[in-house]
């Protein structure tokens, strides 16, 4: 029997996280399916295991080969892919839905839990309850601690408002890693361990990971570890590893963020920004305005990118863009006090975005909608909105006032289309940041994101190295 979109294969949700209602003919163990390590599955009962290893269909683990380049565990050869699973699979993948997953706190720290479906429940290491929200979405502020996983049963996202180096989601884990400063002194990461990991630290290598190692680590599998690099600017830090691992970063003073993993394509927006390869050779030549990408026509081998963009105008922070296979359809960002003072949106598909937000009477109001025509994947359309109302003139520093609707300043915003797209903000003091979401499924699994199945393998063959497809018969 072949193996059909909304049958056999779903993504996997987190521990203790609730699932969605199952398909027909799906597995009702509790969990949906995972790959073994080393072979296909044969059923979606087959093969279970901790969500904590994350080794799923559409994302399995990972592991550098001896140059550094990050390649699949395991891949079919096959060119007869069935497109309804592969969407499926896109909109399921592990990588592209942090709302429904474990989040990893790296300094104790007050963060806003935004929770925009009603009586969510928020969990932390143990299944120990933390807080509850209310009857209507809402903005938790809650207390949490350095070295605890949270997690919740509906789709939330954290948020640290200027220290966003706090808590991020163990959806961003990876490999492979680029980090630029060029302020504010020595860099510390703080580094989560998902497996086992000997991980490898090139502090402003002149040939990236070609050249000599700076700090040689190895820390085992949950747990914690901070290393604080020098204080000379600017400089590249570059970070390979056999295991994935989660990082965020904290200037002395100022430039905090997540450091999502490296990518074969980073959405970003169009101001100061430095990319640069594991090898570190520029990528100039691969922008469009709103991406960097990797060129295939130099000869060299296909070495993953990073991005960093610093100095907005406010804040006196920083944000790193964010790879192709991380985006997601879904987005929420909230505040108690203070309200949103502008946003970017980018994509690459042909869609409409859609901007709510939640009025004073706890009710989902369409703010405005966004079209994108979506040329190809390396061409990312813009839309950039400041307060205090729609009409107004993009300014992205985080210094305009925010929006305001009939005398009301909203708290929560939400932004929902059908395929996955690149969101930013500015946070109540003016930090900019990149949000983290997760899939809804809107369409049939024919639509997309992927419209023919020659583009899917297309990407997958050349870009997507974490990707598994195959045409499996039983």
């Amino acid at each position: 029997m072949a193996l059909f979109a909304g049958n056999n294969i779903k993504w996997a949700p987190g521990k203790h996280i609730g699932i969605d209602a199952l398909d027909t003919n799906e597995s009702t163990d509790g969990f949906w399916a995972y790959a073994a390590q080393t072979q296909y599955p044969t059923s979606s009962t087959s093969y279970y295991s901790s969500p904590k290893w994350m080794q799923t269909i559409a994302h399995p683990r990972l592991k550098p080969n001896d140059s550094g380049i990050v390649v699949p565990s395991f891949h079919s050869n096959t060119s007869s892919v069935d497109l309804a699973l592969a969407n499926e699979l896109e909109l399921k993948a592990y990588p592209r839905n942090h709302g429904r997953e474990k989040w990893v706190c790296f300094a104790s720290s007050t963060v806003n839990i935004v929770c925009p479906y009603p009586d969510t429940i928020v969990y932390t290491t143990g299944n120990i309850q933390v807080t509850q929200s209310g009857n209507a979405p809402e903005t938790l502020s809650e207390s949490l601690t350095q070295g605890e996983e949270y997690w919740a049963d509906k789709p939330v996202t954290f948020i640290a408002p200027g220290e966003h180096f706090v808590i991020a989601p163990v959806t961003l884990c990876g490999n492979t890693f680029i980090h630029y400063s060029s302020r504010y002194g020595a860099t510390t990461f703080y580094i989560y361990a998902v497996d086992n990991a000997d991980f490898i630290i090139y502090e402003n290598e002149v040939d990236g990971i070609g050249g000599s190692p700076t700090h040689q680590i190895s820390i085992n599998a949950g747990d914690f570890y901070e290393h604080t690099t020098s204080s000379v600017d600017p400089q590249t830090n570059y970070i390979t590893s056999n295991g994935r691992l989660v990082i965020t970063a904290k200037e002395v003073s100022g430039d905090n963020m997540v450091v999502p993993p490296t990518s074969h394509v980073i959405f970003t927006q169009r101001r100061a920004t430095h990319a640069k390869n594991l090898i570190n050779i520029g990528v100039d030549e691969g922008y469009d305005g709103y991406s960097y990408f990797d060129v295939t026509n130099t000869g060299h081998v296909k070495y993953t990118l990073g991005a960093t963009m610093i100095g907005d105008g406010a804040g006196g922070d920083a944000m790193m863009g964010m790879p192709l296979e991380n985006l997601s359809n879904t987005y929420v960002y909230g505040t108690q006090s203070g309200g949103l003072s502008d946003y970017f949106v980018g994509s690459a598909s042909e869609q409409t975005v859609y901007v709510y937000y939640l009025d004073a009477n706890d009710k989902w109001v369409l703010f405005t909608e966004h079209q994108f025509t979506g040329v190809d994947i390396f061409t990312v359309g813009p839309a950039g909105v400041s307060g205090p109302s729609v009409g107004g003139i993009y300014e992205d520093s985080g210094s305009a006032s925010y929006f305001l609707i009939d005398d009301y300043t909203p708290f929560m915003w939400k932004w929902e289309a059908l395929y996955p797209f690149y969101v930013t903000i500015n946070d109540t003091s003016d930090d900019e940041e990149q949000l983290f979401g997760w899939c809804e499924q809107r369409t049939a699994y024919t639509n997309g994101p992927w419209p023919l199945v020659g583009d899917f393998l297309y990407f997958v063959d050349n870009f997507y190295y974490n990707w598994l497809y195959l045409d499996y018969q039983e």
